[in-house]
């Protein structure tokens, strides 16, 4: 007779074996929907699951600038120029559900249920990263409620969620001019929700994959080097630790680029492959006694009873290690010069 924790386990893979089914009949119909309406995506993508992280991979090789995926303007949702065109737009979709013509696009929402940015987290879970950078925890939250005056057609839970889903998800796209109309100021850009593009992980270590934009909003992805058959494709959804924490809600993978606060000064370090590398003109004995110092009075570990919490649990742990590992680094360095 199977143990209760056999039993566990075999319940796990099976929940797993099955979103991830779920994750892949998703992608099918979000590439048929791109090839009806004029685009194409290389069969040589497809979904598959590391460690419980989905993304995509290479099926065979992809050699450096080949084309990805081109996806046509009609596919991707666009406002005009503004954060209220684009917001309002998905509210309006996002409600409509699977009537939507852009379904098989929020769809994508499969690949994260949880998408969560920290912004719109609760206010009590909120308040324990106070004393981590980057502090302007709130920001994409009070840009949302700074815009519902002006824009009260994202005023409510829907809206809510589709400026969440717009913080998490978004590209920088050109704008798109309207019919008999005219640019505000010439070549702008400003968010978008485009397929494929957030399906891919982040990691700026191993980015592979860039995209090209058309005045008429086409999109077009390429590889930026060889990927071999079995690779993943990765996307960047920009630089620092803890801005790229405070936007999307997780640590990203190593190379990390840290920073903290100690004395009023702010101190600069990258972890990579878990070794330290310190900006130029860094003083070592400066850096290892801001890093002791800030050390003795680290941020709390939060409990871990919500999933917003386990998120800051692990946000937190990973800062303290980080720093830890720079101090060290910077004692070793201050002792060579002595």
């Amino acid at each position: 007779m199977p143990s209760f924790l056999a039993a566990r386990v075999s319940v796990l893979l099976s929940l797993a074996a099955a979103a991830l089914e779920e994750d892949r009949k998703a992608w099918d119909r979000l590439i048929a929907w791109i090839d009806e309406s004029g685009g194409d995506v290389t069969q040589k993508l497809y979904v598959d699951s590391v460690e419980g992280l989905r993304g995509i991979f290479a099926s065979a090789d992809i050699e450096n600038g080949e084309k990805l995926y081109h996806i046509p303007a009609k596919n991707i949702i666009h406002g005009l120029h503004d954060l209220c065109d684009v917001v309002k737009k998905l509210r309006h979709e996002m409600k409509l559900g699977p009537e939507s013509f852009y379904a098989p696009l929020l769809d994508m929402q499969a690949w994260d249920p949880s998408i969560s940015v920290p912004a719109f987290w609760d206010v009590a879970d909120l308040a324990l990263l106070d004393r981590t950078p980057p502090f302007d925890w709130s920001r994409h939250k009070e840009v949302y409620d700074s815009r519902k005056e002006s824009c009260p057609e994202i005023a409510d839970d829907i809206g809510l969620r589709a400026m969440e889903y717009y913080v998490a998800v978004s590209n920088t796209c050109f704008e798109r001019i309207p019919p008999g109309g005219e640019a505000s100021k010439g070549d702008e850009s400003y968010g978008c929700i485009s397929p494929i593009y957030g399906a891919f992980n982040h990691h700026n270590g191993l980015q592979n994959f860039r995209i090209e934009i058309s005045k008429e909003g086409d999109m077009t992805g390429f590889a930026s080097r060889f990927i071999p058959a079995g690779g993943e494709i990765f996307n960047s959804f920009g630089e620092g630790t803890p801005e790229t924490f405070r936007d999307y809600g997780f640590v990203e993978p190593q190379p990390q680029k840290w920073w903290f606060q100690s004395g009023g000064k702010r101190f600069d370090f990258m972890l990579d492959n878990d070794k330290v590398h310190f900006p130029a003109g860094n003083i070592p004995s400066t850096f290892s006694t801001a890093a002791a110092a800030w050390l003795r009075d680290p941020p709390m570990i939060s409990m871990d009873r919500t999933p917003e919490q386990k998120k800051i649990q692990a946000y937190h742990r990973a800062f303290i290690d980080a720093v830890r590992k720079a101090e060290k680094a910077a004692l070793e360095e201050a002792n060579k010069e002595l």
